[in-house]
């Protein structure tokens, strides 16, 4: 498979945890997954649409979640095959995604809200049972998502602290849920500045399994519409519990060494 991204890209994700890859999906994709979402709620109008989603899937905490709702004909976002190959590349080939990813999220827009930039966020893979650890996380929309319109939080460079962390503390890697991890990473997190990830549709945000983010607020005027995968290291269940001298010893890369 042809290479997807390009040097900078793979170095902007090593360096910061993240990196937003413009375009990566075909406008033919995204035109698509909008025809067959109005297949499925029988409503072409977006305030018709808005109106049988919140009749379906009743919001919670401002998010609707659809339900085992799947795109047909392939056209799954973890089945795309920029989105594939992208991976590939920035995890050497050892991570897949998993199975039953990728259903809508319709973040709804409360724009009498107040707007501020996030102030703490989180790590992904410590939600109870369903703990895993190794990811790679991608996000895209099915529009474009400006400022202040339900986008993504990100630390630039967090992931290396919680690595870092997890050096200091192996035996919280293996701790599912735990306050003192926690408290740590928001306190590192601090010392960095938050960006919100600014995205047309299209566009697909990839960031390491150690980086805090956090949702952003959307005051903006329409849903925002989001996919998001969570791909697993292939040798999760063997190497789960390890924190691994080299950050980056189980992607397949050799990136920057970051002094402790």
């Amino acid at each position: 498979m042809k290479a997807i991204v390009n040097d900078a890209q793979i170095e902007s994700f090593q360096r910061d945890g993240f990196v937003v890859v413009p375009g990566l999906i075909e406008r033919t994709v995204v035109d698509e997954w909008k025809r067959q979402v109005q297949r499925e709620l029988g409503v072409e109008t977006e305030d018709a649409i808005a109106k049988s989603v919140q009749v379906r899937w009743p919001a919670s905490d401002g998010t609707s979640v659809l339900q085992k709702f799947r795109f047909r004909d392939g056209f799954d976002f973890h089945r795309v095959e920029g989105v594939v190959a992208a991976i590939d590349q920035f995890g050497g080939g050892n991570f897949s995604p998993r199975e039953g990813d990728s259903n809508p999220h319709v973040l709804w827009p409360v724009p009498t809200d107040r707007w501020q930039v996030a102030t703490s966020g989180h790590v992904d893979g410590y939600a109870g049972s369903r703990w895993f650890s190794f990811m790679i996380g991608a996000t895209t929309y099915l529009h474009g998502v400006g400022p202040r319109e339900g986008g993504t939080f990100l630390w630039p460079g967090s992931h290396i602290d919680n690595w870092l962390y997890y050096r200091a503390h192996p035996d919280a890697v293996g701790n599912g849920e735990d306050e003192a991890r926690d408290t740590a990473f928001q306190q590192r997190a601090r010392k960095r500045t938050p960006v919100e990830a600014v995205m047309d549709a299209g566009d697909v945000l990839f960031w390491h399994h150690n980086l805090y983010h956090s949702p952003s607020k959307n005051i903006g005027q329409r849903p925002r519409w989001g996919f998001f995968i969570r791909c697993h290291h292939n040798r999760e269940a063997e190497i789960r519990h390890e924190a691994p001298e080299d950050l980056w010893r189980f992607w397949g890369s050799a990136g920057p060494h970051p002094e402790s």
